[in-house]
C-alpha cells in the first residue's frame, strides 16, 4: 500500500488532491502509476538479476528466480494454492495478533505518524484491481530477488526475517512496521514452502483487496473513515 501514499503525496506536491480528480481521474492516474512502477520494477530485477543467471548457465534461469508455474496448485509438499489458502486464513491472525500486542505495548503512541490505511482513505471508491501491478511488482522485488538472494548467504529464517524488515520499511509507515513485518514474514515462509510467486501474490493481493473492501463498505454505509481512524487513536 505504500505506492497509494506515495501517489497521494506526488499530486500534493504539485498542488492537486486526489479527491479533486473524480473517480475517472483517480483511476485513471493511479492505473498509470502502478504501470510505471511494475515496468520500472521488473527492469531493475532484471539488471540486478541478469548477469548472475547468465554466468550460471541456462539451467539456472528456470531455477529458483522468478517461478510463476501454475501447475500442481495442490501437489503436496509445495501446491502454490494450498500454500495460499493457508497463508491467507492464517493471515488476519499473524497480523491481527501483533497488531494487538503492539497497541497494548503503547508502540503506537509513542511511534505516532500515518498508517498504511491513512494512505488509501481518499481512494477507497476505486476498483482494489487498480493495485494488483504492485502487488506482483513488490513479491517479485522483496520475495522473488531479495529473499532468493539473501538465501545464498543467511540461513532461511534468517533472509525470511531481513526480507519481510525490507518490506515493512517500504511501506514508510513506523507505526505499522511490526504488522507488516508480520504480513511479510508470512509471505516470505509462504513463498520458501512453495517455491513458487503466485503464492505470495495471491495471498497479498487479496488481502489488499480486503481491506480496500472493507473500507469501501464503511463509507458506503455513511462512516466517516478518516474520522473514525483518528477517534481510534
Amino acid at each position: 500500500m505504500n505506492k497509494c501514499i506515495g501517489d497521494a503525496v506526488l499530486l500534493m506536491d504539485v498542488g492537486v488532491e486526489l479527491s479533486q480528480l473524480g473517480p475517472v481521474g483517480q483511476a485513471q492516474f493511479t492505473l498509470a502509476c502502478q504501470s510505471a512502477e511494475l515496468v520500472v520494477g521488473l527492469a531493475v530485477v532484471r539488471l540486478a538479476t541478469a548477469k548472475g543467471l547468465k554466468e550460471a548457465g541456462p539451467s539456472a534461469q528456470s531455477d529458483t528466480l522468478f517461478n510463476f508455474s501454475p501447475k500442481g496448485p495442490f501437489t503436496a509438499p509445495r501446491g502454490w494454492a494450498t500454500w495460499a489458502l493457508l497463508g491467507l486464513l492464517l493471515a488476519p491472525l499473524v497480523v491481527g495478533s501483533v497488531a494487538s500486542l503492539v497497541s497494548s505495548s503503547g508502540y503506537d503512541s509513542s511511534v505516532g505518524g500515518r498508517t498504511t490505511v491513512d494512505g488509501v482513505v481518499g481512494m477507497v471508491g476505486l476498483p482494489s484491481t487498480l493495485f494488483q501491478p504492485y502487488t506482483v511488482s513488490s513479491q517479485l522485488l522483496f520475495r522473488g530477488f531479495l529473499l532468493t538472494s539473501l538465501t545464498r548467504w543467511l540461513p532461511t529464517w534468517a533472509a525470511v526475517g531481513l526480507s519481510s524488515l525490507a518490506f515493512g520499511a517500504a511501506h514508510f509507515s513506523p507505526r505499522d512496521l511490526p504488522s507488516l513485518v508480520a504480513l511479510g514474514s508470512l509471505l516470505g515462509v509462504s513463498y520458501v514452502r512453495s517455491r513458487n510467486l503466485l503464492t505470495p501474490i495471491l495471498i497479498h493481493g487479496v488481502w489488499n483487496s480486503v481491506v480496500l473492501t472493507l473500507l469501501f463498505g464503511l463509507a458506503a454505509s455513511g462512516v466517516d473513515v478518516e474520522s473514525a481512524l483518528v477517534e481510534l487513536r
